[in-house]
């Protein structure tokens, strides 16, 4: 079970044209680790924003579509209503609770 959105970021990789592959996908940047035996594409590598020798920080510009993080996330309008929702409860139970006891 590798994750679907990791598998996709992969075969973009590996793919002939990584870099619009990687930014449909919402990728920005990519750290490259050399020495690891993964060959990165030259048109890749010259876009290295941090060069340590071993790392590399390549900035493939801005992603044509939002991250998978964002992608995934609920929508924020249920969220909220369920957490009003959640709190219109706790603090009704609070005062049902003082009322019986006092």
């Amino acid at each position: 079970g590798e994750e679907p959105y990791l598998a996709e970021v992969g075969a973009a990789l590996s793919g002939h044209r990584p870099i619009p592959a990687l930014r449909r996908l919402g990728v920005r940047f990519v750290l490259v680790e050399r020495g690891n035996g993964v060959g990165v594409p030259y048109d890749i590598e010259e876009r290295a924003i941090f060069d340590s020798g071993d790392l590399a920080v390549i900035d493939l510009g801005s992603p044509s579509a939002p991250p998978a993080s964002v992608r995934d996330r609920p929508a924020r309008v249920p969220v909220l209503a369920g957490d009003l929702l959640a709190a219109a409860l706790m603090i009704g139970s609070v005062c049902a609770i003082r009322r019986k006891s006092g």
